[in-house]
């Protein structure tokens, strides 16, 4: 039996640790999503964030709690986020049990 090594699909360039996000230790990715705009979002449930990186690496935002119905909600463990064409992010948080949804704002 002959065997071929597969090509390599993608070639790490960088490798983002925590003080990237403003984090004083590393993250626990969960989930990575890309938006239409090209904004990446990670899922952290250690840290029960959701990250926002623009396309460019330049800038990084968190969100760990968020109004919803004129209350303050604060994410337990996201551990899946999903942004779609149309701009919407969807986040599973597993310990609310709850999908969130989000629109640009």
């Amino acid at each position: 039996m002959h065997t071929v090594d597969a090509p390599t699909a993608y070639t790490a360039t960088q490798i983002l640790y925590g003080d990237f996000f403003g984090e004083t230790d590393p993250i626990s990715p969960e989930d990575v999503s890309v938006g239409p705009d090209g904004s990446i979002y990670i899922a952290d449930g250690t840290r029960c964030k959701v990250y926002k990186i623009t396309s460019d690496l330049k800038e990084t935002h968190s969100y760990q709690k968020f109004m919803m119905n004129d209350e303050e909600i604060s994410f337990q463990t996201p551990t899946g986020v999903f942004a779609t064409e149309k701009g919407e992010v969807f986040v599973a948080d597993s310990g609310s049990r709850y999908i969130y949804v989000f629109d640009e704002n």
